[in-house]
């Protein structure tokens, strides 16, 4: 299992996620670039959603993952756009791919991407400035039609940043876009990730969703 964690959180970030898979599962942690722990260096990092699709490829080439083993990429928030970007552009190959609350643009007021960032000072915004800059035309919606992998994605809760209306449009327009709703509280949102991706790692990939799962899955088509 391989997780692509949501938008600057650390690894202590995902204690819950890691209680429900710890000592079940194989797992792997990849650290995208836009943490507070990232050694990239430079005066203006490329923090694009491309480099960050193509640099979870590379992580699981290095891995010995790509195009081998049976495993799950799961994905959470940013995560999971970066993943979707990476379908997108051919770089990110999986045999389960699990997508978890995909942020379909930033969530930021298109104004503020587009005309107030680029000029705010490092000082203010650090390694974020480049980040928004290079994200901020960033738009899903519309642009996954021609995405080949079965992708699952996968929603149960809705708050300001995570609005439940995107996943399953999101799921439609992939061609084997599958949406899975799994109702829960906020605090248990991690946790209830960890243990989705945790069945999906049980089965093997040519099953698809597993029984466990399968009261969660909603109708696309």
């Amino acid at each position: 299992m391989v997780l692509v964690p949501g938008w600057g959180v650390i690894p202590s970030g995902y204690q819950d996620f890691y209680q429900s898979v710890r000592g079940k599962a194989e797992f792997f942690y990849i650290e995208t670039r836009e943490k507070g722990s990232s050694r990239i260096r430079g005066r203006r990092p490329d923090l694009s959603p491309g480099r960050g699709a193509h640099d979870i490829g590379a992580a699981l080439d290095a891995l010995g993952l790509s195009g081998k083993r049976d495993f799950v990429l799961t994905g959470v928030c940013w995560g999971s756009t970066l993943i979707l970007e990476g379908l997108r552009e051919g770089v990110i190959d999986a045999p389960t791919i699990l997508v978890a609350d995909p942020m379909h643009t930033l969530w930021f007021p298109k104004w503020l991407l587009r005309y107030v960032a680029p000029l705010a000072p490092s000082f203010l915004l650090g390694a974020l400035r480049w980040l928004i800059v290079a994200a901020r035309d960033l738009e899903l919606f519309g642009a996954l039609g021609g995405v080949r992998q079965e992708v699952f994605v996968l929603n149960g809760t809705n708050d300001k940043v995570h609005d439940q209306s995107h996943y399953p449009r999101i799921a439609h327009e992939i061609p084997r876009g599958r949406f899975l709703y799994m109702p829960t509280d906020e605090s248990n949102r991690e946790r209830c990730i960890g243990a989705a991706a945790l069945e999906f790692a049980r089965v093997a990939a040519a099953q698809g969703v597993p029984r466990s799962l399968a009261e969660f899955e909603k109708k696309m088509r």
